[in-house]
């Protein structure tokens, strides 16, 4: 309202409270435009929205006009299980609804919150939905949409051209530092091939990238298309702006060595990217055998164990209530999931717990 109004509501507020008059009409009230506010929170959308605490280890805001922060933290601020977990509150301001969203899309593209978990994937996932698009929105529009929560990793394993092509400039990008070393021995210099393999868990699409030093750009190929990418990220920042085929969008970049997080527009790309013989030699290693954790009731949050409501050797029914954890200022109780004994308590009351810690065993 204070963005397309020009007017500090809560200053009007302040002076009706002292009973002074605000010295205005509503026919003196003029709208310009449209904005639209997303409150940024440090909740898992993925475990249907729970509480998550911990310290902002990076936190950079996106800075730009038609944009408004107001937030209460910095990098090093700690989110505790004692507090709201509202991080800040993000407004943009243009034109018209459409320019809105997507002035909302960008700028949560470009918003860098390390250390917890946010909701900032699952807003933009809002802002990509059509009813949304439309306004044809109701009180029920989650429990419509997200009645199990946002997973940002769901639905990535075969990422569209633009990932893939990012995913290949950024390696390709650290590989060429890493054969810029000095003091090579002279005739076995390191080669760094231009030919590259993008792969995920259920695709691998073969890219190739050439810098084009005439036009300042790079031309990666990416099945049978060349895609022309214009960037000037610095090697390790985790935010990148580029400009592919003239349009310009933003991603977060983590790296572990050939593993790389991409993520873009609400969504979460882990990617390996390796060269043709390293491509042959990864398809013979061994997948990791998942932990059966079946047997345990594990705290779906950070927060304090309030009470323990069984007794080790007690059958528990399903839905039984086993225990209560305390966290952002609401209890939570833990339900059986199915009939079984308790075999151990692992934990004791007053214990603060982190994510998926073991509370107690079953038979």
């Amino acid at each position: 309202t204070e963005l397309i109004t020009g007017i500090d509501i809560v200053e009007l507020m302040i002076k009706i409270a002292s009973n002074e008059k605000i010295g205005m009409k509503q026919e003196n009230i003029k709208f310009s435009g449209s904005a639209i506010e997303a409150r940024i929170y440090a909740e898992d959308s993925a475990r249907k929205f729970l509480p998550s605490i911990g310290r902002l280890t990076r936190y950079i805001e996106p800075k730009t006009k038609n944009i408004r922060i107001d937030s209460g933290v910095v990098e090093g601020s700690e989110i505790s299980m004692y507090y709201d977990p509202m991080i800040s509150k993000l407004c943009v301001h243009s034109e018209d609804r459409t320019t809105s969203i997507n002035t909302m899309i960008n700028a949560l593209d470009r918003y860098l919150i390390n250390g917890v978990k946010t909701n900032k994937d699952f807003l933009s996932s809002i802002l990509h939905n059509n009813k949304f698009n439309s306004g044809d929105t109701t009180t029920d529009f989650i429990e419509n949409f997200y009645p199990d929560g946002y997973n940002s990793e769901d639905n990535t394993d075969n990422p569209n051209n633009d990932i893939i092509s990012i995913a290949t400039f950024i390696h390709y990008k650290y590989m060429m530092r890493a054969a810029s070393i000095s003091n090579q021995v002279k005739g076995f210099e390191r080669l760094i091939p231009d030919e590259w393999n993008v792969i995920t868990k259920n695709s691998s699409t073969k890219t190739k990238i050439t810098y084009n030093n005439y036009k300042q750009n790079y031309d990666i190929l990416v099945k049978d298309k060349y895609l022309k990418i214009k960037s000037n990220w610095k090697i390790g920042f985790p935010l990148l702006s580029a400009l592919i085929e003239n349009k310009l969008s933003y991603f977060e970049i983590n790296r572990n060595g050939p593993n790389y997080c991409i993520i873009h527009k609400g969504r979460k790309y882990n990617i390996l990217v390796l060269s043709n013989r390293h491509k042959d030699l990864n398809s013979l290693m061994l997948p990791r055998k998942k932990q059966d954790t079946s047997k345990y009731l594990m705290s779906p949050m950070p927060g304090l164990l309030v009470s323990i409501l069984v007794k080790k050797g007690q059958k528990i029914q399903e839905s039984e209530p086993l225990a209560l954890i305390e966290a952002m200022k609401m209890e939570n109780t833990l339900r059986a999931e199915k009939e079984c004994t308790v075999k151990e308590i692992l934990t004791s009351e007053g214990d603060s717990l982190i994510v998926d810690q073991k509370i107690l065993e079953f038979f």
